[in-house]
């Protein structure tokens, strides 16, 4: 039961980092402007810049369970890289968490306004999760053809 509550809040709190992350790239997507050219090279600096924005003020801690450590370019899409601060990688059950998370993840990498930028410009989007001494649990990976499909 308590497992379970924990697992819940878990979710949560991941959620509304999500959340928090895509208000911040809505506001640099204002900043820097939308492009409409798909030149590689320009997406590529637009990428860049992005991650450099979000990147001035991390980590930083977004609730009891949550840091959010840094925003990457990756091949043309961008990673968001999230540490899980009251789990242990020995301790839990990485693919039961990732179950947990991936279909809300997708209807929320599919839906947010603050993420329309990546689906219409980047390759896609990753959001890694570590535990709390920074090792890796799992990546979720969205594209968004499989906003399209769904």
């Amino acid at each position: 039961m308590a497992v379970q509550l924990f697992s819940k809040k878990l979710i949560i709190s991941i959620v509304s980092v999500i959340v928090c992350s895509a208000l911040l790239a809505l506001l640099i997507a204002d900043w820097f402007g939308e492009s409409s050219s798909r030149n590689r090279n320009d997406l590529y600096q637009n990428l860049l810049e992005r991650s450099g924005q979000l990147n001035r003020d991390l980590p930083k801690l977004l609730d009891r369970q949550t840091r959010f450590e840094r925003a990457e370019v990756n091949n043309y899409g961008m990673r968001f890289v999230y540490s899980l601060i009251n789990i242990d990688k020995f301790q839990y059950e990485e693919s039961q968490l990732k179950e947990q998370i991936e279909p809300q993840m997708l209807r929320f990498y599919c839906s947010d306004p603050g993420l329309e930028y990546f689906r219409m410009h980047a390759d896609h989007v990753e959001v890694r999760y570590q535990d709390r001494k920074e090792r890796h649990l799992f990546t979720l990976r969205y594209e968004p053809q499989q906003c399209q499909s769904g």
